[in-house]
C-alpha cells in the first residue's frame, strides 16, 4: 500500500494529510449520530429534545 519508506514526517505530507482527514470525518460522523438521532433512529435537531442527559 504504502511506496514510501521513509519514516520522517517531511516525507509523509500525502499519508498525514489522509489520515488526519478520515479522523476528522470519523470524529464528526458519531458526532452527528449521537446528537442528531431521536426516537426511533429518526433524525432530530438537538435543540428540540433533549432524550438523554449529559
Amino acid at each position: 500500500m504504502d511506496r514510501n519508506p521513509s519514516r520522517a514526517y517531511a516525507d509523509r505530507k500525502v499519508a498525514i494529510v489522509t489520515f488526519t482527514m478520515f479522523v476528522v470525518f470519523w470524529a464528526v460522523i458519531t458526532l452527528a449520530g449521537s446528537f442528531f438521532r431521536g426516537p426511533g433512529w429518526l433524525w432530530v435537531w438537538p435543540w428540540q429534545h433533549v432524550y438523554f442527559d449529559l
